[in-house]
């Protein structure tokens, strides 16, 4: 718990789409003290960012297919 609040706490600071960076080192860090080994601090962090950002993004391009939209389609100006 302590790790995922680090990560949140890390990613209100405004940064890169998806966090990357500011909720990975927080959440690193404070794995690397509870004494988890620095490689296996990174895997998991790697997962969970996965775990948060694949179904969100995989969601969003099954709306845009069913609603027959493109990614090409929303950089248009309409009005």
């Amino acid at each position: 718990m302590l790790t995922t609040a680090a990560g949140n706490l890390g990613a209100m600071v405004p940064s890169t789409p998806g966090y990357v960076g500011v909720f990975d080192a927080p959440a690193k860090y404070v794995l690397v003290l509870s004494g988890v080994a620095d490689s296996l601090a990174a895997s998991y962090i790697l997962v969970v960012h996965v775990a948060l950002l694949v179904p969100v993004i995989a969601l969003g391009l099954i709306f845009l297919w069913q609603y027959g939209l493109s990614l090409n389609s929303l950089r248009t100006k309409r009005g």
